[in-house]
């Protein structure tokens, strides 16, 4: 009875380019093993994504308050500033809008953050709270941040005109001649007369 064959390794075969692979898979031995091209990125997951954003939020509160003074009230910005003495917080935005983003929440679209405290520079989350833009006007000129009538330097008529141009408008004097003696436009003339501009004038 004869000796039991050993399996043998069929023969690679080869071509111009080197050995190719066998049938079902398999590889030459001795064929070097092929490197792999680009991978796609492994997907980031939803604890890596609160950890890089949490990471993301220490680097910008850190350059935030390396800015802020805090005093007994306020929180008063010494950065950079924007606008009408508005702080300039991170990524060029308000930082008082930022701040109440931060740690207060969204700001709707069409919405205004107004100071309680009445200190444009303030960032205090505490003392800054939701308006429009009519109610930051209104509220700008309650607290006597918005120069009334002639105290402002665009204004073209005087207290004295305007309660003078009332007094004759009630005695029957058109707008439109008002407008022309007093060298404003009739649309000036008359929100003046209806009280929708100067409304401090009796």
């Amino acid at each position: 009875m004869g000796q039991p064959r050993r399996p043998t390794t069929p023969p690679a075969r080869y071509s111009q380019d080197g050995p190719l692979p066998l049938r079902g898979g398999g590889r030459p031995q001795g064929s070097p093993t092929l490197a792999q091209g680009p991978t796609t990125p492994p997907q980031v997951g939803p604890a890596l994504r609160t950890i890089y954003h949490s990471a993301s939020h220490a680097l910008e509160d850190g350059w935030f308050f390396a800015r802020v003074e805090k005093t007994v009230t306020c929180w008063l910005w010494r950065g950079n500033k924007k606008g009408f003495d508005y702080g300039c917080g991170p990524k060029g935005e308000y930082a008082h809008r930022w701040a109440y983003k931060r740690f207060v929440g969204a700001i709707p679209d069409g919405m205004y953050v107004l100071h309680r405290c009445d200190t444009p520079l303030c960032v205090n989350y505490e003392h800054l709270f939701l308006g429009t833009q009519s109610d930051n006007l209104n509220d700008a000129v309650a607290k006597g941040r918005v120069p009334l009538g002639s105290q402002n330097y665009r204004a073209k008529l005087t207290e004295a005109i305007v309660a003078e141009a009332r007094r004759r408008w009630h005695q029957g004097t058109a707008c439109w001649t008002l407008a022309r003696e007093y060298g404003v436009s009739t649309h000036t003339m008359d929100f003046a007369l209806k009280r929708k501009t100067w409304k401090h004038v009796t």
